[in-house]
């Protein structure tokens, strides 16, 4: 086991480092190692830190098409309307976040499914240019340089 006291605090580590905290509620070493095997055995059963990842993207996003800017209390939108100038232009860019990633939860994207995602947007053609002038090798030329070359 490996469990350990700092001050007055009990520590669990484990995983070659992968997994470790506190462990708060924890008064005596058998008290930590009791916490400690529950929490390995969630890690066994794919458990831990699930809690995190329960609200949907949407829930947590807000409606972005809402009348009067009322995004939603405790929203993301709400949060950037209070505390960010370009609040404004969050409005549509999490549109197509929502779009495609409907239905999901935050623990259910993955890093995967984001750059899959960032992969799909870059070669998209969208309403101002066609995708070349998406690509990053063309952004130099097209946006530093000034190119000739019409989209």
């Amino acid at each position: 086991m490996t469990v350990r006291k700092r001050g007055k605090t009990w520590w669990y580590d484990f995983g070659n480092h992968k997994y470790r905290g506190r462990i708060p509620e924890a008064r005596t070493k058998y008290e930590a190692e009791q916490a400690e095997i529950k929490l390995k055995r969630d890690v066994f059963d794919g458990k831990y830190g699930k809690q995190f990842g329960t609200m949907p993207l949407a829930k947590f996003v807000g409606d972005p098409d809402a009348a009067n800017d009322q995004f939603g209390e405790g929203t993301f939108l709400d949060w950037a309307k209070h505390n960010k100038r370009s609040w404004k232009h969050d409005r549509f860019r999490v549109r197509p976040l929502l779009r495609a990633f409907a239905g999901k939860t935050l623990g259910e994207i993955t890093p995967g499914a984001i750059e899959k995602f960032k992969g799909a947007r870059l070669h998209s053609v969208t309403k101002r240019r066609r995708n070349e002038a998406r690509h990053p090798s063309n952004t130099r030329s097209i946006y530093c340089r000034g190119s000739s070359r019409s989209p």
